[in-house]
């Protein structure tokens, strides 16, 4: 597992863990990692599953972060650093689609409408059908 990882995994924590999602003990990173760690045994089979040099690897460090991403996708978790930065190029591709999915934006993961992208607002003379949004 390379360092890169490993950090933007524990800011990941960190976020979700500011976001206090579900209530007072939710805001705890310990509990929210052994959660984590739990899910990966349950969803994807991958026992004792760590964070550690010596207990962790780069793919499954990827399905980890790629489950943390989702759930900030999902529960509209404001991102502290910018998941373009943090990731290789294979789960870039993979939280693009992510965030298109969820409409959220792709720098900080909260909610985002299309096409309010400058340059292709809708409205004012400009339906959906009008306007060419290739490239954008």
């Amino acid at each position: 597992m390379s360092p890169k990882q490993r950090n933007f995994a524990f800011a990941l924590i960190g976020d979700i863990a500011k976001a206090e999602i579900g209530g007072k003990w939710a805001g705890e990173p310990e509990l929210i990692k052994r959660a984590f760690y739990f899910a990966m045994d349950m969803f994807y089979g991958i026992e004792d599953f760590s964070l550690s040099n010596s207990r962790g690897n780069m793919s499954d460090a990827n399905t980890f972060i790629n489950m943390l991403l989702e759930f900030c996708l999902q529960h509209n978790v404001a991102l502290s650093h910018h998941p373009l930065e943090a990731l290789d190029d294979p789960a870039i591709a993979r939280y693009e689609y992510a965030c298109l999915m969820n409409k959220r934006c792709v720098i900080c993961g909260l909610k985002a409408d299309h096409h309010h992208i400058t340059g292709s607002k809708v409205g004012m003379g400009n339906d959906r059908t009008k306007i060419n949004h290739k490239g954008r």
